[in-house]
């Protein structure tokens, strides 16, 4: 399709860390976003967009929704869809997300307003219009997280275990080794003064043997998300005599690809060697234009007795979500839900960031990103106060009173405005979660910030 390819892991690591937040090289030309009123999706009970045609088939037949130009390269909602959506830059009601050829921006973010229950049914659908000659090459890039606690396992791990001749442990001693430091030598279940031991834990029995954290692929839905390898040293004095094992480069066992969630995941094909989503590249034709459409499904499914939107609805408050790392070597802030960004794991091993936006990058032929688009999902509790917004542009009652129901539900007394979960909830009415915010001081309450979410 349109020249697609896969990105190779090299570009996929820039755009973990870089491509989120600042454009690639930035551009030699500009373009402004329009100032006009946005567009809005409303309710239509005969939509004419088929649901079986396929993506190529709506690309193909798609028209220009009302109040945007061909000739702008823009992303919103196909007007085909048969659901309220209001599309516009983020904090800026009256403008619709597109660029024209006037000034000087080449990077928007843009918000699609939409009621929970709508998202929570259909997903979303985006429609990414291409002037002919805009770009050389387009580019697109899924919203996903990690939906397990994921880990660096130790590079080395030292055990010694003296057993006496029933078999019962007399004492033990353990050392890891993590980003080429080696901790203290301390009695193996004494994680209280050794935080290098936060990553696993020691199984006496037996042999002995060391259990990464993150690998919960003994319980019940549960994943390995423990990467790496390690050198085992095993030295197990069994009533006087002594046995000593080394085994070189063992693997922790971990799989990325069952380890993150969102579009990533349900809606998009295209993964690097560990199984993590990449962007995907198409060359445009000269003098051709091109609509893209990315469909991203529904998940209908409920977390915690909730409906779980986060998986499609992207948006978070900013303040909200304030974070660090667990370890002293982990120093590097975020503003993002911890899913999205860990920022390092339980023994300090940095962990890439998911990717919270929806990308559309237009590209020269340089690998330059002269135009991005982000966009942001955010669910209403309330069709009553979005349909305010899509008509004032301001709204007394917000799309969500992050954690609570607005004062005035119009639905039947008693029932709650606010039912499908967002980033937001997650934290605030997540009931594993003690006084509904971050805890970087306690490793196991760490586990509890990720969804762990079936699809």
């Amino acid at each position: 399709m349109h020249g697609s390819l896969k990105v190779v892991q090299g570009i996929v690591l820039l755009s973990f860390v870089g491509l989120m937040f600042s454009s690639c090289g930035g551009s030699q030309t500009s373009l402004s976003s329009s100032d006009a009123t946005s567009g809005t999706t409303t309710v239509d009970p005969t939509p004419t967009s088929s649901e079986g045609e396929s993506i190529e088939e709506e690309e193909k037949n798609a028209t220009i929704p009302a109040g945007y130009s061909a000739s702008n390269l823009f992303v919103t909602v196909p007007d085909t869809e048969d659901y309220t959506t209001f599309t516009t830059i983020t904090g800026a009601p009256a403008q619709r997300c597109s660029f024209t050829s006037s000034s000087v921006v080449n990077d928007i973010t843009c918000n699609v307003e939409i009621g929970e229950l709508a998202l929570f049914f259909n997903g979303i659908k985006f429609q990414y219009n291409v002037p002919a000659n805009a770009c050389k090459y387009i580019s697109t890039y899924p919203y996903w997280f990690y939906n397990y606690e994921v880990s660096t396992g130790p590079q080395a791990v030292s055990m010694t275990i003296t057993k006496s001749a029933s078999g019962v442990v007399t004492s033990s001693l353990c050392q890891v080794t993590n980003n080429g430091v080696s901790s203290s030598v301390v009695a193996c279940d004494n994680t209280s003064s050794n935080l290098d031991f936060n990553d696993v834990t020691f199984d006496l029995s037996g042999e002995g043997s060391a259990i990464c954290n993150s690998d919960t692929s003994n319980e019940d839905g549960g994943r390995n998300c423990c990467f790496g390898k390690y050198d085992l040293s095993k030295k197990v004095i069994n009533d006087g005599v002594e046995t000593n094992t080394f085994e070189r480069g063992k693997s922790w066992g971990g799989s990325a690809s069952l380890c993150i969630g969102g579009p990533g995941v349900t809606s998009w094909e295209e993964f690097d060697r560990d199984g993590l989503p990449v962007p995907v590249l198409e060359k445009m034709t000269t003098n051709v234009a091109r609509t893209k459409i990315y469909k991203v499904k529904s998940v209908s499914k409920s977390v915690n007795g909730a409906p779980s939107n986060y998986v499609v609805a992207n948006h978070f408050t900013l303040g909200a979500h304030n974070h660090t790392g667990y370890h002293s070597s982990s120093g590097t802030a975020s503003v993002l839900p911890y899913f999205v960004d860990p920022v390092s794991d339980r023994n300090g091993s940095y962990v890439p960031p998911g990717n919270p936006y929806y990308l559309f990058d237009c590209l020269d032929e340089a690998f330059e990103t002269n135009f991005r688009i982000r966009m942001v999902v955010q669910e209403w509790d309330t069709m009553d106060a979005l349909q305010t917004y899509i008509s004032t542009g301001v709204s007394a009652v917000g799309p969500d009173e992050n954690g609570t129901a607005p004062a005035n539900c119009p639905g039947i007394s008693g029932d709650s405005c606010n039912t499908a979960w967002d980033s937001d909830d997650f934290i605030l009415r997540n009931s594993e979660i003690p006084g509904q915010t971050y805890n970087i001081t306690d490793p196991e309450q760490r586990k509890y910030y990720f969804p762990r979410d079936t699809y």
